[in-house]
């Protein structure tokens, strides 16, 4: 069986965060790293418990600065490309 890809790997919270959205059921929640006590801002689908509590499941981070300088997209060619723009081809 081949390794799946980091995106593949995702899929399943993708799905989880489109279905919450679509519910109304997400949240964007304040929490901090454990390392590095570092405030993040958290995306969470709600769920519903039967007696009524409220469990929050992370499903993403926010970036803490500007994501253009932060992530290299890949490149078509295989890799990673270098430039700051997200732009598909």
């Amino acid at each position: 069986m081949a390794k799946k890809t980091i995106v593949q790997a995702h899929e399943g919270n993708f799905k989880t965060l489109l279905k919450a959205i679509e519910d109304g059921n997400v949240v964007l929640m304040d929490c901090k790293l454990r390392e590095t006590g570092e405030s993040v801002a958290v995306i969470c689908a709600v769920n519903h418990d039967p007696d009524g509590a409220l469990n929050m499941v992370p499903i993403a981070g926010m970036f803490n600065g500007n994501p253009y300088d932060l992530l290299s997209p890949p490149d078509s060619e295989g890799g990673y490309r270098e430039s700051k723009s997200l732009k598909t081809t």
